[in-house]
């Protein structure tokens, strides 16, 4: 039986998803804003971008998901691996999710619980 994370409707699944990944170096790190579907298709991008960067000398790693519409079982692994690798390399890991179909996946699968995930950043807004 697949993982119910991971269930999409198949209309959904006959189109190619799409991911945004933008990379800005920030005083005490980086902030990466991730856009898009952050899938099984996808995730190996965000997993290959990530590791491009240097993290030396840097004490953070902001993921920016407020633009992402979707994650699945892949994306949350992919988000889990970062956090491991963020460690490794003496920073933490911090993830900017709005309320919604992402932020609930979050919850569910209990990431919620072992990373810092808020819905304020680094960039936002008075507006937003």
């Amino acid at each position: 039986m697949p993982c119910p994370l991971c269930v999409r409707e198949v209309d959904e699944l006959s189109s190619v998803p799409q991911l945004t990944i933008d990379c800005q170096a920030v005083p005490d790190g980086w902030l990466v804003m991730i856009g898009g579907e952050l899938d099984l298709a996808t995730a190996p991008l965000l997993a290959h971008q990530l590791r491009e960067l240097d993290l030396s000398g840097s004490s953070r790693l902001v993921l920016d998901m407020r633009e992402l519409s979707f994650t699945d079982c892949a994306g949350l692994a992919e988000v889990v691996a970062a956090d491991e690798w963020a460690r490794g390399h003496g920073a933490t890991l911090e993830v900017l999710c709005c309320p919604g179909q992402v932020r609930r996946i979050f919850t569910l699968a209990g990431i919620d619980r072992r990373l810092t995930i808020s819905t304020n950043g680094p960039h936002q807004t008075a507006a937003a």
